[in-house]
């Protein structure tokens, strides 16, 4: 039988001759994401505070549970709001992408990421405009596809120029690269609002997201050329993100594998946004505080890509593990970050803060299995639907949004003195991600989803 990347035994890796323009086109793509994905964690880490300082303009006397329950709301109407709206039009985006191209789609992404710092910069000079129309800024970008379906645009163009056998290991570099120039972007973040505010951040962020759409337009077009055009409404239908979704769960391997990826995904974007909520509240973090966590965390992430991908390297030549390996270690680290938090929660603040720092890396091993997955999931279709399912992977990993920081935002408001019900409800949800891969150990041919129909 025919070895598949689900296989838990490692694919070889295909010789292939780069291609000449390979290397200019992967610098510009690297530059345009690490660039856009620096003021991207910016301004996701500069949410909940911006959310806050609304919240304290609109009622000045407020207690700080009043406000922390008023922020945890505000949040979840937001992060919902850019989930839904991303969610629905990741299908289509991603089809564009491989119609018109990725330029294209790129570029239309961008635009809706630059509208939404530029309103964002609009609320926070004039804040007795209220959370509301900040929350309509953060769904902009949402209506736009958002970060996700940007970063899946990105991943189909670098899987243009790799065979599928090779993506795993394109894509864990793409990260980790990204991850680690990215880091500077929150803690600089957070200085700037400390010393001049929440506007002046917000619009350094625009500037930074326009230069990422002038990297991207410099680099070579993709070497994939245009999928066929697709003739009447029921080709559209058939691209829709509900659909797609429906025609990859009716492979059960791959129905495990995307539930996984859902519910492990969830519990790290929604225990990231508790965990933001939580500091604020009874760690007294500021922006400044928030930023320099994130921006350990990104580092420390880029650490861990690249340094295993390295090892690997040195240790096993070109026998790596599988990518389903990886995927497996990424969900068992951030069990028992949340665990850990669930139980030391009540504890002294003080204790708690250098157990937050102390546990860093199992949080950031979340991210090892990230690029694997995105590598499964693409050697599961044709190289002419490479923007169809990566930004189909982006919508699974927005709907975290629409449900798990949601979730997390509103039981952390109504559990906010008993926080160890949240930490250990988020801890559940990659716990479970983690038994849902345990019958993907058995070897068996992916099929394609064409063949599944």
């Amino acid at each position: 039988m025919e070895r598949t990347l689900l296989d838990d035994a490692p694919p070889p890796l295909a010789k292939t001759p780069p291609p000449p323009k390979r290397a200019r086109a992967l610098a510009l793509i690297y530059a345009s994401l690490i660039v856009n994905i620096t003021f991207a964690l910016t301004i996701q880490s500069s949410l909940a505070p911006f959310f806050l300082s609304l919240a304290k303009h609109a009622e000045p006397s407020a207690s700080k549970d009043e406000l922390e329950r008023a922020t945890a709301y505000h949040v979840s109407v937001a992060t919902f709001t850019a989930g839904g709206l991303a969610v629905a039009v990741a299908g289509w985006a991603g089809r564009l992408s491989d119609r018109v191209g990725r330029r294209s789609c790129a570029l239309a992404n961008i635009a809706g990421q630059l509208a939404m710092s530029l309103l964002l910069t609009l609320v926070a000079s004039r804040p007795h405009l209220g959370w509301a129309y900040g929350a309509a800024a953060w769904g902009v970008q949402g209506l736009f596809g958002g970060a996700y379906v940007f970063l899946a645009t990105m991943m189909a163009s670098v899987a243009d120029w790799y065979p599928p056998e090779e993506r795993g290991a394109a894509f864990s570099g793409l990260e980790g690269s990204m991850l680690l120039v990215a880091a500077v972007g929150p803690l600089v973040g957070g200085q700037v609002v400390e010393h001049s505010g929440f506007a002046a951040a917000f619009a350094l962020c625009a500037g930074g997201i326009f230069l990422s759409g002038v990297l991207f337009v410099l680099a070579p077009p993709s070497p994939q050329p245009p999928s066929p055009p697709m003739p009447g409404c029921t080709s559209w239908l058939r691209s829709s993100t509900p659909a797609l979704l429906f025609r990859l769960c009716a492979d059960r391997r791959l129905r495990l594998l995307s539930l996984a990826f859902l519910f492990g995904t969830g519990g790290l974007q929604g225990g990231a946004l508790t965990f933001v909520l939580y500091a604020q509240r009874f760690l007294s973090w500021g922006a400044g505080d928030i930023g320099e966590y994130m921006s350990a965390f990104s580092g420390t992430c880029a650490a861990l890509l690249l340094l295993n991908l390295a090892a690997v390297t040195w240790l096993c030549g070109r026998a790596r593990p599988s990518p389903l390996a990886y995927v497996r270690a990424g969900y068992a680290a951030p069990f028992l970050f949340f665990s850990v938090l669930a139980v030391i929660a009540g504890t002294a603040p003080e204790a708690i803060r250098v157990a937050c720092w102390a546990l860093l890396p199992l949080l950031c091993f979340g991210m090892l299995g990230m690029p694997y997955n995105r590598a499964l999931f693409s050697a599961a279709r044709p190289d002419d639907a490479q923007g169809e399912t990566l930004a189909l992977i982006a919508a699974i990993e927005s709907l975290p949004s629409m449900y798990a920081s949601p979730a997390g935002a509103l039981l952390f408001a109504s559990f906010e003195h008993q926080p160890w019900i949240v930490f250990g409800a988020l801890s559940s949800l990659v716990l479970l991600a983690q038994l849902l891969l345990l019958p993907l150990g058995c070897r068996r041919e992916v099929r394609p989803l064409e063949a599944v129909n």
